[in-house]
C-alpha cells in the first residue's frame, strides 16, 4: 500500500454551496466525507476539509516570508511544475 502523506488543512468558507462550487466545480477536487458544517475534499491524495463558519477567516497575525507578509493562518497547495501548468491551463484561469 502506497503511503499516503499525512496533510490535512483545514480552512474556513462561509457557504458551502460556494465551496461546492469552486472546490469542486471549478478546482475539481472529489467531496469525500461532508456534514452541514464542512466537507472533506480529495487534494491531490491529501484531505482537504472546509468549514462552515458564518463570519468567514479571520487573520490572527502575519510572519514575513521572503519579504511578504504572509497571513496567519493561511492555507497553501504544494504542487509539482507538472500539476501547476495542468491548474494554468484548466478553467480556474480561463473565461
Amino acid at each position: 500500500m502506497p503511503m499516503r502523506p499525512a496533510v490535512h488543512p483545514a480552512i474556513t468558507v462561509t457557504d458551502p454551496s460556494s465551496a461546492r462550487q469552486f472546490y469542486g466545480g471549478v478546482l475539481g477536487l472529489g467531496e469525500e466525507r461532508s456534514i452541514e458544517q464542512w466537507i472533506d475534499w480529495d487534494l491531490h491524495g491529501h484531505q482537504l476539509v472546509t468549514h462552515v463558519v458564518a463570519d468567514g477567516p479571520t487573520a490572527q497575525g502575519s510572519s514575513s516570508v521572503d519579504g511578504h507578509a504572509v497571513p496567519i493562518p493561511h492555507c497553501v497547495p504544494l504542487l509539482s511544475t507538472g500539476q501547476l501548468y495542468e491548474l494554468a491551463k484548466s478553467k480556474v484561469f480561463t473565461s
